[in-house]
């Protein structure tokens, strides 16, 4: 079935985006921060230090998110990768509520949120 094949192919695409955007974060916590449009990095050493700690974690979670996607998909276990799948869009989600609370920017994360969770259900059902 063709549907299946595009679903299943569907996050390596995902996997690989979120493990680029988490690379940046850990090599480029400033460039990063940007993906959260309200926020900049702060001038006191203190403050950007703690920033950067921050940014350091989100990119973990992303190489994290997207190591978790390719690992289910290479071992083809497909409703686990809709679980992830889910998982990742449910990230995407809480990203964009930060930014919402913050002033702006949501649509960058909860425009591909939607088609996260389609992939990641039509998955774990079996498709």
């Amino acid at each position: 079935m063709v549907l299946s094949r595009i679903l299943r192919f569907l996050p390596n695409i995902f996997g690989t985006i979120f493990i680029i955007f988490g690379i940046n974060a850990l090599l480029r916590p400033s460039h990063a921060l940007t993906f959260y449009q309200p926020f900049s990095l702060p001038k006191a050493a203190s403050d950007k230090a703690l920033v950067e700690a921050l940014m350091t974690i989100y990119g973990a979670r992303d190489v994290f998110m997207g190591l978790a996607m390719y690992a289910a998909s290479y071992y083809r276990n497909y409703k686990t990768l809709g679980w992830i799948v889910i998982a990742g869009s449910g990230v995407a989600f809480v990203d964009g509520w930060v930014c919402y609370k913050a002033g702006g920017g949501q649509a960058d994360h909860w425009g591909y949120a939607p088609v996260h969770t389609m992939v990641g259900i039509l998955l774990a059902l079996g498709y």
